[in-house]
């Protein structure tokens, strides 16, 4: 009885693992992306859950960085689940090439603005 249980449940991984693999080759269409908090923005094209290429823009004098938020945990949806990392910055009124490329196809990926290189006031986080 505990084989075949076993054997079910590793059938089940399985073919969860290669569903997660077909719906990522499909989702590779690029489409148009931007953000915005206070007075940055983010505009460009992202590619789901794997890329993003655009330009961080700021119309003010502070300075704004973009973060993005990568699988980091081991259970989805629990505290501390992305990992959230500064991709670039830019101060005062200027703009800064974003381009961001995950290592690896991941199951979510977010992307989000704070005021100056920290993380402590941020804009909502929205899934690329």
């Amino acid at each position: 009885m505990k084989r075949k249980l076993y054997g079910a449940v590793l059938a089940g991984m399985a073919l969860t693992a290669i569903s997660g693999f077909t719906a990522g080759a499909s989702a590779d269409v690029e489409y148009p992306f931007s953000l915005s908090f206070e007075t940055a923005s983010v505009s460009g094209k992202a590619v789901p859950h794997t890329q993003l290429r655009g330009e961080l823009s700021n119309t003010d004098a502070g300075c704004y960085s973009l973060w993005i938020g990568e699988p980091g945990g081991i259970i989805p949806g629990q505290p501390g689940f992305l990992r959230y990392h500064k991709e670039t910055t830019v101060c005062g009124v200027a703009s800064a090439k974003v381009d961001y490329l995950a290592a690896a196809w991941y199951p979510e990926v977010r992307a989000k603005l704070c005021r100056d290189e920290t993380e402590l006031v941020c804009g909502k986080s929205i899934p690329l």
